[in-house]
C-alpha cells in the first residue's frame, strides 16, 4: 500500500503537468494518496522500529503533512479559479 501511494502521485502529478487533469482534480488525486498514507501508516505502525518498515512508518508523518500542505495550495488556487 504505502508503494502504491507513489504510484498514485506520480501518475497524478504526470497527468497534471500534462493538462490532462485541473486543480481541482489534482487536489482530489492528491487526497487518494493522503488516503493511502494514512492507511499504511496504520498497518506499518505495528512493525519493529529498526526494521525496513518501520523506518518507512516513521517518514510517513512527513509526507502526510507535505502532501496536506501540496492540498491545501492546489485548494485554494482552484476557488480563486472559480
Amino acid at each position: 500500500m504505502y508503494e502504491l501511494h507513489a504510484a498514485v502521485l506520480f501518475a497524478a502529478n504526470k497527468e497534471f503537468h500534462e493538462g490532462k487533469i485541473d486543480k481541482v482534480n489534482q487536489a482530489e488525486r492528491l487526497k487518494e494518496v493522503m488516503d493511502l498514507l494514512k492507511t499504511s501508516e496504520k498497518i506499518l505502525m505495528f512493525d519493529d522500529v529498526n526494521s525496513n518498515t518501520g523506518t518507512i512508518a516513521r517518514t510517513i508523518p512527513g509526507s502526510i503533512e507535505g502532501i496536506g500542505a501540496i492540498i491545501k495550495h492546489f485548494s485554494s488556487q482552484g476557488q480563486e479559479d472559480s
